[in-house]
């Protein structure tokens, strides 16, 4: 249908049709067609499955949020053996996952570590959101909520952002960064043509 002129002086355009359903051939697509390959020991579905792993990322749609945390996989030791180490991390929301399973001695040392800048935590969101995708409200939300817990629990406050794993990036993100006194970003996934 193509645009048209209505009597009260505007245009209207409709919209386009879109078909009801797609119809997928099994040559094209075997995945979405619920196939699994001509090999199915190559599929990541079911490796992810039978490979132990953790990958700390809230948006990990195949392992999901709730996974378990042994206390010594990250250990605060190691940083205390010598002061040039460095360590960041950017996801409160593991992060308070694992602290839930330390030790108040642990606990102390941490804090140690975020005080004399051998532990970061950097942009200190809940997560790391998909800012390109994300309403504004979500992003501050998100911030929110990990600038408090780190307040609560750490007494500290992130003075740069990491967005090194979104699937998009927009400029409302390092506004709000600002708005939230941080003074720098590192991004990643950066199309290499810029």
């Amino acid at each position: 249908m193509l645009p048209y002129y209505t009597v009260n002086g505007s245009w209207v355009v409709p919209p386009e049709p879109r078909p009801s359903f797609f119809s997928i051939s099994p040559q094209d697509c075997q995945f979405a067609l619920g196939g699994r390959g001509q090999k199915p020991e190559l599929q990541m579905l079911t490796v992810s499955e039978e490979l132990p792993f953790d990958n700390v990322d809230g948006g990990v749609w195949r392992q999901g949020f709730d996974i378990s945390y042994d206390p010594h996989d990250w250990d605060a030791e190691d940083l205390q053996e010598d002061p040039r180490r460095r360590f960041l991390w950017a996801e409160v929301s593991f992060f308070a996952k694992w602290w839930d399973n330390i030790n108040v001695q642990k606990r102390a040392a941490v804090r140690r570590l975020v005080g004399n800048g051998q532990l970061e935590i950097a942009t200190g969101g809940w997560v790391m959101p998909d800012e390109a995708n994300s309403h504004y409200f979500a992003l501050i939300d998100q911030l929110i909520e990990g600038h408090q817990w780190l307040e609560r629990n750490l007494g500290a406050t992130p003075r740069s952002g990491w967005a090194v794993d979104p699937f998009g990036y927009s400029s409302t993100m390092p506004y709000l960064l600002r708005r939230a006194n941080l003074t720098s970003m590192l991004i990643q996934r950066v199309h290499y043509a810029i």
